[in-house]
């Protein structure tokens, strides 16, 4: 299971690599969300960044993909 871990593209020439996170993966999902998470290689940290504004108040979610519920409960461990 994927549960509780992100992949993150690290910057390096090869596979993105896979890292755990906590409390990111308390973030709500919702497969249409614009946030995502990346690495930031200056301060080494993981953010989760959105590219559009939200407005004060507005949930913000991730998106786990445009994927049935059978894979959200196989590789992350919940069903929205």
């Amino acid at each position: 299971a994927g549960t509780r871990s992100f992949t993150a593209d690290f910057g390096g020439e090869g596979e993105d690599g896979e890292l755990m996170c906590p409390i990111a993966d308390m973030v709500n999902h919702d497969y249409r969300a614009k946030p995502a998470f990346r690495w930031n290689p200056e301060s080494g940290q993981f953010e989760l960044f959105a590219p559009v504004p939200y407005r004060r108040g507005e949930q913000v979610c991730i998106s786990y993909g445009d994927v049935n519920n059978e894979h959200l409960l196989h590789y992350y461990g919940f069903i929205p």
